[in-house]
């Protein structure tokens, strides 16, 4: 018969949900991954400080989050 410590039993225990847990995280993370759309379309490029971001709300004017200068967008009708 195997002998099993209640010291070894919980060590496993613990173990075996940080596992489970770290597979789960690994696995939503790339199914999140897969769904993200990072086309160009949304890309923006300070022209101050050359930050590049995504601006989803393509409005007239965009506004740097590092530098908070003003940005003229001009495809936006």
């Amino acid at each position: 018969m195997i002998s099993l410590d209640f010291s070894f039993a919980i060590a496993f225990f613990c173990v075996l949900i940080i596992l489970i847990l770290f597979g789960e995280w690994v696995l939503s993370n790339n199914i999140k991954s897969k769904d993200f759309d990072s086309s160009a379309e949304f890309l923006t490029q300070c022209p101050v400080c050359a930050y590049l971001f995504f601006d989803f709300q393509q409005d007239l004017i965009s506004v740097c989050p590092r530098c908070s200068s003003y940005i003229k967008n001009e495809g936006v009708k």
